[in-house]
């Protein structure tokens, strides 16, 4: 998440958006009186620092606000939120089908080695999917967004926290399958001039199938009941 104190706006980042290629573009337009949630560099992905999210309460350091952050919990969180109204709230949507895809590559990037669910390169058709519909359905201590006590989640309930980002008090949606043009139009919009957007985390995807090679019609189904606002709100569909 970031926000801009000399620009007044807000980036709500999403899970696999491309979030962290547009948070640190527009991050470079910001004054040190700006924050941003930052992004820890590790697995051969490039980081960036964050600004002004630390704080220490009882001798321990926290952070002020989860990188993942989406507009209901800012606003849950915020004591004075007129402080906010003039400020322009932005995010990004994706296709659903391609996001989920997009977050089973992030993931087998950690075990790539000797994870028993990797896709590889002389898998079938068939043998993918199998793959995918069990990773799927797999559950785990995920990063809790809420800093709540961490909790053993189903993957796809994990990353559908997307859905929280389509919101009414969300001024400008950058769409994945533009980005380019979206993010320039918006950089347009909020005097920032040209910026050029940064490449983050875009060698997961080792095998260039399109995302409805893993798909079948259980998991098809499964990804849109997960997703309801965003494939309303869109007009998303499968391929």
């Amino acid at each position: 998440m970031l926000i801009s104190n000399n620009h007044k706006f807000i980036f709500f980042k999403p899970l696999k958006v491309a979030g962290s290629s547009v948070e640190y573009s527009l991050f470079q337009s910001c004054d040190e009186m700006s924050l941003c949630t930052g992004y820890e560099e590790g697995f051969g992905v490039q980081g960036y620092a964050e600004l002004n999210n630390k704080f220490m309460e009882n001798g321990e350091e926290k952070s002020r606000f989860h990188t993942h952050t989406w507009p209901g919990l800012f606003f849950e969180r915020i004591l004075d939120k007129r402080k906010w109204s003039d400020y322009t709230k932005i995010t990004i949507v994706r296709n659903p089908w391609d996001n989920v895809v997009s977050w089973y590559w992030w993931m087998m990037r950690l075990t790539r080695d000797n994870y028993p669910l990797m896709i590889g390169k002389r898998d079938s058709r068939p043998e993918a999917q199998e793959k995918f519909e069990k990773f799927l359905d797999i559950c785990g201590d995920l990063d809790p967004i809420q800093q709540a006590p961490t909790t053993s989640q189903n993957v796809l309930d994990y990353i559908c926290v997307n859905e929280k980002f389509v919101d009414e008090r969300v001024d400008e949606y950058i769409r994945f399958e533009s980005l380019n043009e979206d993010f320039n139009k918006l950089c347009f919009n909020l005097n920032l001039g040209n910026i050029p957007l940064a490449r983050f985390k875009t060698r997961e995807r080792k095998i260039g199938h399109h995302y409805s090679y893993y798909y079948t019609d259980l998991t098809r189904a499964k990804v849109a009941d997960k997703f309801p606002h965003i494939l309303y709100k869109f007009n998303y569909s499968f391929l």
